[in-house]
């Protein structure tokens, strides 16, 4: 400031004004210097026209997140933010507006557009990009896109030696993919910013969810250009740049210096117009870049300071260059450009569609991931800039921490990432902790290392109680492929996008084949419920996907994620995600679906695993996995704590160690604690750093609840009085209770709370929220914002806020308002009717619970979404307990049969006979006590049982109690249970080779199924009769039948029926002597199955029986490899006979007869064990015996013919019975 009316200088805070040194599109520049320690510093002040615009002052905002939440030597260092008070409006002349936020940061000396570079060799324009790319990679890893890179923005501010340093800057237009992306919707943006020049071809096209680290990638290479030789885009006219960007591309280089070979290259990696041919990670293209040497040794360059090939980048264990340059003062540099989508009409979008063949016609460079460092530990010895006195109360919540201590967590789980890099192998840890000891940061921590090492790929799932859309492994996945917040037509737009057009970034599938229309199909419909923000789930129909099916989409989806580098799966507070564990337990299992190389960290809340009883079983499973460990976090260590307490604020030392001592190693305490200290404003500046104010008392709180208790207080305080200047006076409730209300009601929702819901539920409880109250608790980092609303910022709050309601007699109030509230929505049988259960539950209202609660896991059961349903099963017994339900009360036996039909489905038999013991008992005191009901439990208890020995190996024990369940059935005319035991019953008689008794009994089943509207009983039903047919009696009419069930089963979505479909069809055609078309549908049958993580014997043995047939030995022996060890799996005595018997003819046609021996002893021992009696295992001895005449091995043959025989014999198979037994009758008048 040139003149002052005051001889003293204005002061902001601590700070005390200099000069004007500047004015911008985003406010003015001050010079000034911190009072304390004499350190000039830079103030940025919004000016009196950009008050009172929303765009300004959001991006002013916008840039205060960016940069806080970055330390990082590259990037410009905030070190308070605030508003400009009235008495200096007028000190200032009224150059400095009251109420006008500002911002204090690093001042520079001067910027990149301003250097001479006539004196920068190569190595020193090479290491400026290095400290850009490592400033880049920081930013990047905690989810800040720049979107505005150019010279003008690179900075050059003297470190703590005074020696000039690049940095980072103006991150106005900075895209939070964390922060921005989850709430907006659509695929374009309104308004399009940036400057020209250095713009991508998805920045100027709006394309918000095609943009990423690539971005800024593309900009550093239009920088590079201008570094290096000329500008890769030049124009006198925006729009002219604007089209060239998109259209043109970009021309050779004509360095100005000497540069090495390879250049060309590197570059063409940064500005492929397809994001996806461009570098994906700034690590990426600084390792690449670092390659590059010239020809010939360069001389030395003058005022090179250091050696240029000590030019370090952080991200991969190396720092910034260090060079001492003499530099000018700061200018204002090109504008950055402001389009409305208006503006750019339908110009914009005809360039985009324009972008012709030989813009993509530039071949890409084979971009190799950089390989990841040995240590996670980055080397910075630079001098620290160290921390001011008496500053950052402003920034206080918003400044990213940086991990301290846990020295050996850390390795460990470095070394693990390296270990999946190496080996291409899964691995999990599984990371223990109390709330707040760090477990969820500690994982945050290793995501940002490996993000910015370009070391994996990140993908983030978090879970709560009561569960939800923004729960688990769709909405992870949908965050990694952008499709939060579109309508699932647009979402099912995207995928295809991304898996057809391969042009939008983050999937690197080029290396891969195209996922097929299935594919598409699938990831849509699994994404659309957690990605939807207005999915319905009684408006979409939805196809049955078992839960095999849904992990090997996710499969096929992480196999393309990792085919350029691994990926980091972090998943949050898993005790409440038993289908997430599920996909773990999948992952893990190499065995069955092979390596892939992901490494997962779950975070698990010790206290909160007792309440999630379902989930200890599933972790003790995975646990025995090989590659799986637990990682047990405690306190930190109090020098380590008192640390972190010293980088979150400039605390006094000894306050400092007094919250140390009371936080007792807990970080999340200590930070409410310091964060509730600066909200009430009662922290002052000492002469060594924050004083806790005289009379502000000095008792620490007890405990976490306790201090946070206390934040709520202030919370509500500032919204009620927020309320009271915007609505006048409070109704029945002050501002205060209403707010305090409002937040015990949304904790009562859950962890992600619904707008619309919380809207709703607290006009029914009387307690409307005031408008100021989430903005409130967003700037003080209490929450985060998503599509439908928000979420809690962390668990500990939502305790808190249980506890004071329950404290408060209100607890079970808010419950019964959200119960109101989904009642009033009309819930629809399924997952909302499953809440409003919860919620009437948490209210202590569990005889009103029951029902909802039924029909939540009975909906989820039959739906397929077997893991959900068992959790509310969970509920349902709890509610069942506290309404004091007695044993002879029906409901319990219900429970145990639906457990028991989801373990079925699960493929869990050991858990499905543990249900069914569970159910026995109430079974029989509902069968003592002469209940009306009794009966229907018997009928459908027996039915479970046989589908149990079917699954088994023990068809005749299943047929039996098929029909023992149809006739209990019949008897108290449960039509849809005849059914079912009539399908059951033919279906074992088919396994036991009663063919002829089991049609009628298909034809009657179907019938009952018609009858009741049942279309997927129906079809199974034909399809039974259609391999009868086909095998018996009419071919052509049996052929019809099952590829009618195929096309039905198709519609419906189900992958194994279909399969099955094909595998039936394949042996008819068998029998028919067309071994070769059989074979084909058969392996078409078989593939459905291993895509969709299935597994069904008969397939398989099809499919060995065709190649069998076909003489293809080796093709019979490849399955038989795959499918014996499942068998034996599988513990069915029956099968593993059947397996050992086909082996026969493979060792005859090969002359193994000692291996033949074996395998006959095998096949004899166990089908006595567990006889089966089916008609391909008649034709495979059949097979086996004329193969070994064929040799000359004659007892070999009588062998397999006698095995023949029995089979025939017990089918009544009478005219094969007497072709059998007159050919063994010539091989005994034959010599041995």
């Amino acid at each position: 400031m040139s003149q002052h009316h005051d001889e003293t200088p204005p002061r902001l805070g601590p700070f005390e004004l200099g000069e004007l040194v500047g004015t911008g599109g985003m406010g003015q520049v001050w010079r000034a210097r911190h009072v304390g320690e004499g350190r000039e510093v830079a103030i940025k002040v919004m000016r009196r026209a950009q008050l009172d615009t929303q765009r300004f002052q959001e991006a002013f905002q916008r840039e205060v997140r960016a940069v806080a939440r970055l330390n990082h030597p590259g990037v410009v260092r905030v070190f308070d933010s605030g508003e400009v008070p009235a008495g200096l409006e007028r000190s200032s002349g009224g150059r400095l507006v009251e109420g006008s936020a500002y911002l204090a940061m690093d001042l520079a000396v001067g910027t990149l557009e301003r250097t001479d570079l006539s004196q920068f060799g190569w190595e020193r324009r090479r290491a400026i990009l290095i400290a850009l790319l490592d400033a880049l990679a920081h930013a990047h890893a905690r989810g800040v896109i720049h979107r505005d890179l150019k010279p003008a923005n690179v900075l050059w501010v003297p470190d703590a030696g005074g020696r000039p340093r690049l940095k980072l800057s103006d991150f106005g237009l900075a895209f939070a993919l964390h922060d921005d992306a989850p709430t907006r919707r659509g695929v374009r943006e309104r308004r399009v910013a940036g400057t020209p020049r250095f713009m991508a071809p998805e920045q100027i096209t709006g394309r918000w969810r095609d943009q990423g680290p690539w971005t800024d990638l593309y900009a550093l290479g239009c920088l590079a250009y201008g570094l290096l030789g000329q500008p890769a885009f030049g124009g006198a006219r925006a729009e002219d740049v604007l089209r060239d960007q998109l259209q043109k591309p970009h021309p050779p280089l004509e360095p100005s210096v000497e540069v090495p070979p390879g250049l060309q290259t590197w570059l063409d990696g940064l500005l492929a117009k397809k994001p996806t041919r461009r570098y994906q990670r700034a690590a990426d293209a600084a390792h690449d870049l670092r390659q590059l040497r010239l020809e010939s040794p360069a001389p030395p360059e003058a005022n090179a300071g250091d050696d240029p090939e000590r030019a370090r980048f952080y991200a991969a264990e190396e720092g910034a260059s260090r060079e001492v340059i003499t530099l000018a003062l700061p200018a204002a540099g090109e504008p950055t450009l402001h389009l409305e989508r208006g503006h750019r009409g339908e110009g914009g979008e005809k360039m985009n569609r324009e972008e012709g063949a030989e813009m993509w016609a530039r071949p890409a460079s084979d971009l190799h991931p950089a390989p990841p460092p040995h240590t996670w530990q980055t080397p910075r010895n630079d001098p620290s800039d160290g921390q001011l006195l008496g500053v950052g109360l402003g920034l206080f919540g918003l400044r990213s921490l940086p991990l301290v201590g846990r020295q050996g967590e850390r390795q460990q789980l470095w070394q693990a990432l390296l270990d999946v890099h190496r080996s291409g192998r899964p691995r999990l840890a599984l990371v223990r902790g109390e709330v707040g000891v760090g477990a969820s940061r500690l994982a945050q921590w290793l995501a940002e290392r490996a993000h910015e090492t370009g070391a994996a790929e990140v993908l983030q799932a978090s879970h709560s109680p009561t569960g939800g859309p923004a729960d688990g492994v769709a909405r992870m996945m949908g965050s990694y492929l952008r499709c939060t917040g579109l309508s699932r037509d647009e979402i099912g737009l995207r995928v295809g996008q991304l898996f057809e057009d391969r042009a939008a970034p983050g999937l690197m599938a080029r290396n891969l084949e195209v996922a097929s229309a299935h594919d598409q199909v699938e990831l849509t419909e699994l994404l659309s419920p957690a990605c939807d923000p207005d999915f319905r789930e009684d408006v979409f129909t939805l196809r049955l996907v078992r839960p095999s099916e849904r992990h090997m989409t996710w499969r096929r989806l992480l196999e393309r994620i990792t085919a350029r580098r691994p990926a980091l799966l972090v998943l949050d507070d898993v005790q409440w995600g038993s289908a997430t564990l599920s996909f773990v337990r999948h992952l893990l299992n190499e065995k069955a679906h092979g390596r892939l190389p992901v490494l997962i960290v779950a975070t698990l809340r010790e206290s909160e695993e007792a309440r999630a009883r379902p989930i200890g079983e599933q972790l003790r499973d995975l646990l025995r996995f090989e590659r799986a460990w637990q990682l047990g976090l405690g306190p930190l260590g109090l020098a380590d704590h008192e640390r972190l307490i010293e980088e979150m604020l400039g605390l006094e030392r000894g306050l400092a160690r007094q919250v140390a001592e009371r936080t007792a190693g807990n970080p999340l305490f200590a930070l409410q604690l310091v964060g509730d200290w600066v909200e009430r404003g009662v922290l002052e500046v000492g002469p060594r750093g924050f004083e806790l104010r005289a009379g502000a008392g000095s008792e620490l709180p007890d405990d976490i609840h306790q201090v946070l208790r206390q934040r709520v207080d202030e919370l509500v305080g500032v919204a009620a009085i927020a309320a009271h200047q915007l609505e006048g006076p409070a109704g029945r409730l002050s501002g205060s209770e209403r707010a305090r209300r409002a937040l015990e009601l949304a904790a009562a929702l859950g962890r992600d709370v619904d707008a619309r819901e919380w809207q709703r539920a607290s006009e029914l409880a009387e307690c409307v929220p005031p408008p100021a109250l989430l903005g409130l608790m967003e700037v003080r980092h209490l929450i985060e914002r998503n599509p439908t609303g928000w979420s809690f910022g962390h668990g500990a709050l939502r305790e808190t806020l249980e506890k004071l309601a329950r404290d408060a007699g209100r607890w079970h109030s808010h419950h019964r308002a959200a119960a109101a509230m989904l009642a009033d929505a009309g819930a629809h049988p399924g997952a909302p009717a499953a809440r409003r259960g919860y919620h009437l539950l948490e209210a202590g209202l569990a005889e009103e619970a029951l029902e909802p609660l039924w029909q939540g896991a009975h909906h989820h059961v039959e739906t397929l979404g077997l893991h959900e349903g068992l959790k509310i099963a969970e509920r349902f017994e709890r509610a069942l307990r506290l309404a004091e339900v007695g044993a002879d009360d029906p409901r319990w036996a219900e429970l145990w049969m639906l457990r028991a039909l989801a373990h079925l489905r699960l493929g869990e038999m050991d858990a499905v006979a543990v249900a069914l013991e569970r159910a026995h008992v109430f079974v029989e005191t509902l069968e003592a006590a002469q209940h009306p009901g009794a009966r229907r439990q018997r009928a459908e208890h027996t039915y479970l049982s046989g589908v149990l020995s079917q699954l088994t190996g023990d068809p005749r024990r299943g047929r039996e109690l098929a029909a023992q369940s149809a006739s209990m059935f019949e008897a108290v005319n449960h039509l849809d249970g005849l059914a079912r035991a009539l399908y059951l019953q033919a279906e074992t008689m088919c396994w036991l080779g009663e063919d002829a008794l089991a049609l009628p009994i298909y034809g009657r089943a179907e019938a009952i199924f018609e009858s009741l509207g049942d279309v997927r009983g129906v079809t199974k039903s034909k399809m039974g009769v259609g391999n009868l047919e086909m095998r018996h009696g009419d071919a052509a009419r049996g052929e019809a039948l099952i590829e009618e069930a195929i096309a039905a089963f198709q519609e419906q979505g189900d992958t194994y029926a279909t399969a099955m479909g094909y595998s039936n069809l394949g042996e008819g055609l068998r029998a028919r002597g067309k071994p070769g078309r059989a074979l084909e549908l058969c392996e078409q049958g078989l593939e459905m199955m291993r895509r969709a993580g299935l597994f069904e014997a008969s397939i398989e043995l099809n499919l060995c029986c065709a190649a069998l047939a076909l003489g293809d030995m080796e093709r019979a022996a490849r399955a038989l490899k795959e499918l014996q060890p499942r068998v034996i799996d599988m513990g069915s005595e029956g099968l593993l006979g059947v397996v050992y018997a086909s082996w026969l003819p493979i060792y005859a046609s090969r002359g193994q007869w000692t291996r033949w021996a074996r395998s006959a002893e095998k096949a004899r021992t166990h089908l006595e064990r567990q006889p089966i009696h089916d008609a391909d295992l008649a034709w495979t001895f059949e097979l086996a015996a004329a193969l070994a005449r064929r040799a000359d091995r004659l007892t070999e043959a009588r062998q397999a013919l006698r095995s023949a025989i029995a089979q025939h014999r017990a089918l009544g198979a009478t005219g094969d019975l007497q072709r059998a037994e007159a050919l063994l009758l010539t091989l005994r008048d034959q010599a041995p």
